[in-house]
């Protein structure tokens, strides 16, 4: 078997190619598709991210069923011709011990490679999204195993949205695979070999990053829902310093699923002072800085990530818990330049 290479490609019928969507949150792989892909089927077991997904989605079907349990003949008969995917990421962080593929929430993950490799009918099209330290896990080497025992053609990456000019460093590793074009393979089930760039993509015009101001919207500077509690500042632990950023800032940290929840290390803190000084970024604050700091309203928060304006969530979801399922999901921009960049050039 030799896939053909990118830019010779056999007449395919494209605007029939079928994908489902794996662990698809409130949707933002979905809304980095082009048109031509199809999604017939997600699964998801978060309720609230499920709604807002029915919201945005509402041509999709969305199945609550746990993803470690579905079977061969089940996927077999959506027919698809991609899986896309950006599985739960605490058994690869930290915060969740890194437990890898002994944490019971990679098991969908391990499940889904093992069907890869059983299938009589495997896709064509793989596209996994996960924390960076991915690539050093044991569920990526069994990953990498089935891709390559079903001869898929691997690429490798760890990007960054500050590369496309996103004043936000959230760099994410992602798994292009592929059994139609030729992706450079560069990987093997042994390596953690990892390009931290896309090959052939001009950077022309994203090296420019943007003022956070572009993201911001100044009327939810007098939003009081959004303002920090002197409480929560006099707790802090002593010397703690916090992530304050204005207009002007270009680069902030990542959002996480904790942002409002808890105030330390949960994602950066906007100055609505005027006078704010752009020249430290990280600094001690204490209660009497209350009245001029704020969080990111959700909308700031999907604007960083590439959402459109007209994305929308259940009016009964609170702010903690918009940003709760932001703090999980994927950066639109990035992974639609990759998906564009991947795919035949009749999809992108």
């Amino acid at each position: 078997w030799s896939a053909p290479c990118h830019t010779n490609l056999i007449e395919f019928f494209w605007y029939l190619m079928r994908a489902i969507e794996f662990f698809s949150g409130i949707g933002g792989i979905s809304l980095s598709l082009p048109n031509e892909i199809d999604v017939v089927q997600a699964y998801e077991v978060n309720v609230n991210a499920v709604d807002v997904y029915r919201l945005n989605f509402p041509q999709i079907p969305v199945s609550q069923r746990s993803i470690e349990y579905l079977t061969e003949d089940e996927i077999d008969l959506l027919k698809a011709d991609a899986w896309l995917m950006s599985p739960p990421c605490q058994p690869y962080t930290r915060g969740g011990l890194r437990r890898d593929d002994r944490d019971m929430r990679a098991r969908p993950l391990l499940h889904l490679c093992q069907l890869l490799k059983d299938m009589a009918r495997p896709p064509k099209f793989v596209f996994v999204e996960n924390v960076v330290n991915f690539e050093n896990s044991n569920s990526r080497a069994i990953l990498m195993a089935s891709l390559l025992a079903r001869s898929f053609q691997v690429q490798e990456l760890i990007i960054s949205p500050l590369q496309f000019g996103i004043p936000n460093e959230r760099e994410r590793y992602y798994c292009v695979a592929s059994r139609i074009v030729q992706v450079d393979d560069k990987c093997s089930a042994e390596g953690t070999l990892v390009s931290h760039s896309l090959p052939y993509f001009s950077e022309e015009g994203h090296r420019t990053i943007r003022p956070l101001g572009d993201f911001i919207r100044r009327s939810d500077h007098d939003d009081v829902a959004l303002r920090i509690d002197e409480n929560e500042l006099r707790k802090a632990t002593p010397g703690f310093r916090f992530e304050i950023l204005n207009q002007d800032s270009r680069i902030s940290t990542c959002v996480t699923k904790a942002y409002g929840k808890t105030l330390q290390g949960s994602g950066p803190l906007i100055c609505i002072d005027p006078c704010c000084s752009n020249d430290q970024r990280f600094q001690e604050v204490d209660e009497s800085h209350a009245h001029t700091l704020r969080f990111l309203s959700p909308f700031e928060v999907q604007s960083l990530l590439g959402f459109s304006t007209e994305f929308r969530f259940p009016p009964n979801l609170s702010t903690r818990q918009q940003w709760s399922l932001l703090g999980n999901s994927v950066n639109v921009k990035v992974v639609s330049t990759i998906l564009r960049f991947f795919l035949p050039p009749q999809l992108s």
